[in-house]
């Protein structure tokens, strides 16, 4: 899949990120999620490493339970480091809160996908 998202979230928020990420698929968006794109009997270590190596974007989905989530600071950490060329979006979903986010996220543009108040800072 050339030029193409890669999804980053917490499994537990999955139930928000989903949705949002099925829409930008039926928009024609090229989005890799572990749970659309991973196969069963896949190295998903492995895949996920080549999947953030190639993407053009980490979509970085921040949410209630973020700060639980190991595996989002260890593939915020693996494309900042494997793929200079990628560019990092937080998308702020129920629960998140801006001033929470990484430092290295809080000075760049994130997207409001919150139900109340759906905004672009």
């Amino acid at each position: 899949m050339d030029n193409y998202a890669f999804a980053s979230y917490s499994h537990r928020d999955a139930n928000v990120v989903i949705p949002i990420v099925k829409a930008l698929l039926a928009r024609g968006f090229h989005v890799w999620i572990d749970r659309i794109q991973l196969v069963p009997g896949e190295e998903w270590g492995m895949s996920i490493s080549n999947a953030l190596r190639d993407a053009k974007v980490l979509l970085w989905f921040a949410g209630r339970n973020t700060s639980s989530s190991s595996w989002m600071q260890e593939e915020l950490r693996a494309a900042k480091f494997s793929n200079e060329q990628i560019a990092v979006i937080p998308v702020l979903v129920e629960g998140a809160l801006p001033d929470k986010l990484p430092p290295f996220l809080k000075a760049r543009q994130w997207v409001d996908a919150r139900r109340k108040q759906r905004q672009s800072h």
